[in-house]
């Protein structure tokens, strides 16, 4: 993360190698790493180190960046598009590198080759809501049942919502200063590459009918899958278009309010 020391505090993504390619076809050998700031913003490094850097540098300037495809630490596919930078270092004489920083549209890491018992979960952003379902979570003092879950089903689609662990300290901040913040994680069943794509869509529906409901905009910022032993198949990460969370609201929080909107307006 060093490679970022100008941009604050961040998460890393993913950290790799592979090629970048220019918008005119032209590629060049890179590592590289992602990492997030806050929780809408996705930043790239990229280090390329060859002959001729500066000329290399040039063509960049002119031509444009396209994408970044390479491979992370655990030889999963990665995959970086909507590249833009920002700022740049060249290198000198004897150390004949150009260190590029900027945003990133979308990162995609892993494949997606899904099958029966894989679960897909987003992160959800400004979402605050009441519960209607208990979740038994383990503590330091042992077992300890919470209502933490706001479970949804509709005719078509079935998940539920879990809110973060600081649940409550992340509402304070929001209603006292606003911001762009995650709130929760929506989890739904898949068994197939179709089956994730309705899914997205759900939840792209989902997030603008709770945007409604909270005169907030709603949104998610990313998602992952996991096969039925819990490993991460498949992440996307992408710059999540989101505003200042603001607390008018048009439904109340309480769960039966919020299920009888979303039900009515489903079909809509």
């Amino acid at each position: 993360m060093q490679r970022f020391e100008y941009y604050g505090d961040l998460e890393k993504v993913v950290q790799g190698a592979g090629e970048l390619y220019q918008k005119d076809g032209k590629k060049h050998h890179v590592s590289f790493e992602i990492a997030k700031r806050g929780e809408e913003k996705l930043l790239f490094n990229a280090i390329i180190d060859e002959v001729g850097t500066f000329d290399a540098f040039s063509l960049l300037k002119s031509a444009g960046l396209d994408r970044i495809e390479g491979v992370d630490s655990d030889d999963r596919k990665v995959l970086i598009t909507g590249l833009f930078a920002k700022d740049s270092t060249v290198g000198t004489k004897t150390d004949s590198k150009v260190i590029l920083n900027g945003y990133v549209g979308q990162c995609e890491i892993g494949e997606k080759v899904f099958s029966d018992g894989f679960i897909v979960q987003f992160e959800l952003i400004n979402f605050l809501f009441l519960d209607n379902e208990w979740v038994v979570k383990n503590t330091e003092k042992g077992e300890k049942g919470t209502r933490s879950i706001l479970k949804l089903n509709f005719h078509d689609f079935e998940c539920r919502i879990e809110k973060v662990d600081d649940y409550n300290v992340i509402k304070q901040q929001l209603q006292r200063q606003g911001g762009v913040l995650k709130t929760s994680t929506l989890f739904a069943k898949i068994k197939s590459l179709s089956d994730y794509e309705f899914a997205c869509e759900k939840i792209r529906k989902l997030c603008q009918l709770l945007s409604v409901a909270r005169s907030t905009f709603i949104n998610w910022g990313s998602c992952k899958v996991k096969d039925s032993g819990g490993d991460v198949i498949y992440e996307l990460h992408g710059n999540a278009l989101t505003r200042p969370f603001h607390g008018n609201k048009l439904i109340s929080d309480l769960p039966e309010d919020t299920v009888r909107f979303l039900n009515s307006a489903w079909m809509a």
